[in-house]
């Protein structure tokens, strides 16, 4: 909804690289792999961000006990929308295999920080200023399959 940190990493996330080679470095088989190939591999993490998120369908499902016409007013503007009811657990069971449901966890997008090991973790994040609208407290689900561009 016109979020340019939506499916993004945090500033702090960017300033990581240290911190990531570090952790990889403990494990016990990752520290036989150079140090400069876990740079790397930090830095393309972080470059291939934007084509990930093409290659993703996104969908959001709020979690909120009653319905929000806020919401409903931001994201079904022209009237295109319908409104289903379910379950976490049924959506999830219904999905196919290789998609994934996620709650959504709102962050502060100057303070926090998204792994950059999971993919998925971008879109799972959201910043906090979008977490109450309108008074409620809003929790979402976002659920996606990859490769459907």
């Amino acid at each position: 909804m016109g979020d340019p940190f939506e499916g993004h990493y945090t500033r702090i996330t960017s300033l990581s690289e240290d911190a990531f080679v570090a952790t990889q470095m403990t494990d016990e088989v990752f520290r036989t792999i150079p140090e400069s190939t876990w740079r790397e591999n930090f830095r393309r993490l972080l470059a291939d961000v934007p084509d990930q998120k093409l290659s993703m369908f996104v969908n959001c499902w709020h979690m909120n006990e009653k319905e929000s016409m806020y919401m409903w007013k931001i994201y079904a503007s022209h009237h295109e929308s319908i409104c289903v009811q379910s379950t976490y657990r049924k959506l999830a069971l219904l999905l196919p295999d290789d998609a994934f449901v996620g709650i959504v966890k709102y962050i502060d997008y100057d303070t926090d920080y998204i792994d950059v090991t999971f993919a998925v973790n971008y879109i799972v994040h959201k910043r906090t200023k979008f977490f109450s609208r309108a008074g409620t407290k809003s929790r979402d689900m976002a659920s996606l399959r990859k490769g459907l561009t």
